[in-house]
């Protein structure tokens, strides 16, 4: 196998990036893969209605999700092997 084809085979899984807009429904999650640190972060949005609109508010809970990183890491080095 030449380089050029190593390199262009270096990491042939992507992961969709996030459009500019996303709409998400009360009590519905966001799964988001971050290109910075190469992880998944789980986004919980919940409407909090008062009696005026003054008195609405936003929950907004956010965790990583370290078994789906392992995976990505996992398929990234067998795709590597695969280069070799």
């Amino acid at each position: 196998m030449s380089k050029r084809t190593r390199r262009k085979n270096r990491n042939p899984i992507s992961f969709p990036l996030m459009g500019d807009v996303e709409y998400v429904k009360n009590d519905g999650f966001l799964f988001q893969w971050c290109c910075n640190c190469k992880a998944r972060h789980i986004w919980h949005f919940h409407v909090m209605r008062g009696k005026t609109h003054d008195d609405d508010f936003v929950v907004i809970s956010g965790v990583r999700d370290f078994m789906v990183e392992k995976l990505r890491r996992f398929y990234h080095r067998m795709e590597e092997d695969k280069c070799k």
